[in-house]
């Protein structure tokens, strides 16, 4: 592969183009267990190689899959500069990269031994449910795979990282006092550890699950665990992305060094941290990743920006180009919510009536608005889980006002994607029906 990406540099070259190629190789093996044993196998392995092309001041593309021909694969990426449109960037020169840890050697060595070693990991994490709970039966889909992804340009940059994770989604069953309780949820990670931590809150949410409840809809207390503020913090980073600020759609445009939340509340793009998911030593420009704060104790301090939005805006890239089905996005890398003082124990007690949003789905507009309906939610009563809701809700707010309306932030913080994020406490919140 590395002879493919040397190759198309040197003919760009010789034809005075400016020119990247970007490669990322995928392997990975997945399987289902159900009723204790494995079902289903599969196993991917591939390499997409995507082609950018500056010619005239105007960029041109071209993506292949495992196989390219290089001569074909320049005039392709010329052809389509005649009709790209007009950039103000060059591919940027090689760096000195901090290389933070993303790659597990054990996890990789499951990987390629025979199934059985794969299905010790499902064995193991059914093993640490029943011994929370021995009725328990689970459905489990696990994936495990590594990725090598490479990048080089006609401005001498020529360089790589590798990354190793895993996918668990499962679907738990468990009688509580001979009642049949339910509970869905999935893990994205690279480290096996955080499979005790997951099985330790499946079963904390079943046990909570004992008790159905009717909750009245109104104005609450609330509790979101970390997938469900996700949502939210998905939401303000299409606010903070320079494209959105640059086509004028951010309400957050003219707001850089003002106070806009919770003084309580810090969120910084990270790229360094050891083992998360979007820890990277350079974006998918070849730019060097930083990290920077966005949030600072409530100070709106950062946009996010990739090479073609960070040259419109005379900024320059923040290290946040990532690409989606080939094309180039903003995305952050890690995003880090700063951790308070208190566990979720402690939060719970501190809520007479409230409500605690274990899961839900919804979306926040470029308004700040957002509605999530409740998949999994749990009323509060003296401080203590008094059930699971049993009937169709959403929430509803608007995100200036709930994080201007933070009641607490928990100090545990839990790994949702690429996010860390902490449980966050609100003072009020409306409960609607869905």
């Amino acid at each position: 592969m590395n002879e493919i990406l040397c190759d198309i540099v040197d003919l760009a070259e010789k034809n005075r183009i400016k020119a990247e190629i970007f490669s990322n190789r995928v392997r990975s093996k997945a399987l289902t267990f159900n009723n204790d044993k494995v079902e289903e196998i599969n196993y991917e392995e591939r390499t997409d190689y995507y082609i950018r092309v500056i010619k005239d001041g105007k960029i041109g593309f071209y993506s292949a899959m495992n196989f390219l021909d290089i001569e074909s694969a320049i005039k392709k990426s010329l052809n389509s500069s005649e009709f790209g449109e007009k950039v103000r960037f060059d591919f940027p020169m090689v760096d000195e990269f901090i290389y933070p840890k993303t790659y597990d050697t054990r996890l990789m060595q499951l990987m390629d031994q025979e199934t059985a070693k794969l299905a010790g990991i499902c064995e193991g994490f059914v093993h640490t449910l029943r011994l929370l709970n021995r009725q328990i039966s689970c459905n489990l889909s696990l994936e495990i795979g590594e990725t090598v992804t490479s990048i080089a340009n006609t401005s001498g940059f020529f360089c790589s990282y590798k990354k190793s994770g895993f996918y668990l989604a499962s679907w738990v069953k468990g009688f509580i006092d001979d009642r049949l309780v339910q509970h869905f949820d999935l893990l994205r990670s690279r480290k096996q550890e955080d499979l005790s931590r997951f099985a330790e809150q499946i079963v904390k949410e079943l046990y909570w699950s004992e008790n159905l409840v009717n909750v009245k809809t109104g104005d609450y207390k609330m509790l979101f665990m970390p997938s469900v503020s996700k949502v939210l913090f998905q939401g303000f980073l299409a606010m903070v992305n320079g494209g959105a600020v640059l086509k004028q759609e951010s309400l957050l445009e003219n707001r850089l060094g003002e106070k806009i939340f919770d003084n309580r509340l810090s969120i910084t793009d990270d790229c360094s941290a050891d083992w998360l998911l979007g820890s990277i030593p350079f974006d998918d420009e070849g730019v060097k990743a930083s990290s920077k704060p966005i949030i600072e104790e409530g100070l709106f301090n950062n946009f996010l920006y990739d090479l073609k939005t960070g040259a419109l805006a005379g900024t320059g890239s923040t290290g946040n180009g990532k690409r989606y089905e080939g094309k180039i996005r903003i995305a952050a890398n890690n995003l880090l919510v700063g951790e308070g003082c208190l566990t979720l124990d402690d939060l719970i007690k501190e809520i007479d009536e409230g409500i605690l949003v274990g899961t839900g789905m919804g979306s926040l507009d470029m308004n700040g608005n957002f509605n999530i309906v409740v998949e999994n939610g749990y009323l509060i009563s003296g401080g203590e889980i008094a059930g699971k809701i049993d009937n169709n809700l959403q929430v509803i707010g608007n995100i200036f006002n709930a994080f201007n309306s933070i009641m607490n932030i928990s100090k545990e913080r839990i790994s949702s994607g690429s996010m860390l994020l902490p449980y966050i406490g609100f003072e009020r919140l409306s409960l609607q029906a869905n």
